[in-house]
C-alpha cells in the first residue's frame, strides 16, 4: 500500500496545529455494517437519536486542548473505526459500508469548552443534555469528545458520544480503556504510528456493483432481497389505506406523546462505590455480578 499526504477540509483547517494540518490515516477497512448496526441507523428519527454518550468527572486541573488533543490522535490507531466514516449504497441495493474518511478533522471531533461560574454540576448536566440533544453528522466520522473545563471544585469533565452503528455500551467501555489509562505512568504506553493515507473512497458505481455482486453470492443477501420484494407491495397497501385508521380510537395523549430531542441528565454515583456499599449490606450480590457483566 502506498502512502500519501492530504490536508484536512480548509473549514477547520485554521484551527489545527502545524503538525495537525496533516492527517494521517490507517490500512482500509472498509466493511459492511451488520444487519442489527444498520438497524439503528434506520431506527434514527428527528427526537430519536441512536448514538451512546457518557459524561466523566475527573479530580484536577483539565489538560490543555492541544495536549488532549494530541493524545487522542496518538491513540487512534488502537480504535481505527473512529477515523471512517458511512457510505450509502445506492438506491438501497446493500447495507452502508465503512470507509476511510479523506477530510478526517480532529479540531472538529475533539471539541473545548467552559463552564461559567461557579461551575456546578448542574450546569454540567444542562451542557451535557444539550450536547446528548445534537444529531450526530453522518458524513464524518460518528463519534465526538468534549473537553469541559471550569467544574467546581477543581474538575473537569469529558463529554462522549458515538452512534450505536459503531460501537455498544460494553464495547464502548472497552474504547475508552483504549483512549484512557488508568495509571498516571502507563506501564506500557502505545508506540507511536507512521502516518498514513486513507485508502481512496469508492464511487457510487464501485458501492453499488459491489453490494450487487455480494447478494448474487451470498444466500443470506438473496433472501433478504427477496424479503425486500415482498415488503414493497405491503408497504404501498399500507400506506394507501392509512386513512382508514383515522377512525379508530386514539390513545390518550396524556399518557401517550412524540419524542423530541430535548435531553435531560442526571449523573450517577461511581459503580465502585455503589458496588462496595451493596457488598457491605450482604444483600444484591447475585445483581451486583449481572452489573458488573454489563456495565
Amino acid at each position: 500500500m502506498t502512502n500519501e499526504r492530504g490536508r484536512v477540509g480548509s473549514l477547520f483547517a485554521n484551527l489545527c496545529e502545524g503538525a495537525h494540518r496533516w492527517y494521517a490515516t490507517i490500512m482500509t477497512m472498509t466493511d459492511r455494517l451488520s444487519g442489527l448496526d444498520s438497524s439503528f441507523l434506520h431506527l434514527e428519527r428527528d427526537g430519536t437519536h441512536m448514538h451512546v454518550a457518557s459524561t466523566t468527572i475527573f479530580e484536577g486541573p483539565a489538560p490543555p486542548y492541544v495536549q488532549f488533543r494530541d493524545h487522542i490522535e496518538s491513540r487512534l490507531h488502537l480504535v481505527p473505526r473512529f477515523r471512517q466514516k458511512l457510505r450509502m449504497v445506492p438506491f438501497g441495493q446493500g447495507r452502508p459500508v465503512w470507509v476511510d474518511d479523506p477530510h478526517l478533522n480532529l479540531a472538529y471531533h475533539v471539541r473545548h469548552t467552559s463552564l461559567p461560574e461557579p461551575g456546578s454540576e448542574q450546569q454540567l448536566r444542562v451542557l451535557a443534555a444539550r450536547i446528548f440533544s445534537q444529531q450526530l453528522d453522518r458524513s464524518k466520522p460518528l463519534w465526538e469528545l468534549w473537553l469541559i473545563e471550569g467544574l467546581k471544585g477543581g474538575r473537569f469533565a469529558i463529554v462522549g458520544k458515538t452512534h450505536h452503528a459503531m460501537v455498544d455500551g460494553v464495547s464502548g467501555v472497552d474504547i475508552t480503556t483504549v483512549l484512557f489509562d488508568a495509571e498516571k505512568e502507563p506501564i506500557d504506553p502505545p508506540s507511536g504510528q507512521e502516518r498514513w493515507a486513507p485508502a481512496p473512497e469508492p464511487s457510487r458505481a464501485q458501492l453499488l456493483s459491489e453490494a450487487l455482486f455480494q447478494r448474487a453470492i451470498d444466500p443470506r443477501e438473496i433472501t433478504r432481497g427477496m424479503r425486500r420484494v415482498i415488503r414493497g407491495p405491503r408497504r404501498a397497501l399500507r400506506k394507501a389505506t392509512g386513512t382508514l385508521t383515522h377512525d379508530q380510537p386514539q390513545p390518550d395523549e396524556t399518557t401517550s406523546c412524540g419524542m423530541s430531542s430535548t435531553r435531560c441528565l442526571g449523573l450517577a454515583p461511581p459503580i465502585l462505590a455503589m458496588s462496595q456499599a451493596v457488598e457491605s449490606s450482604g444483600r444484591l450480590k447475585g445483581v451486583l455480578r449481572q452489573v458488573r457483566r454489563t456495565v
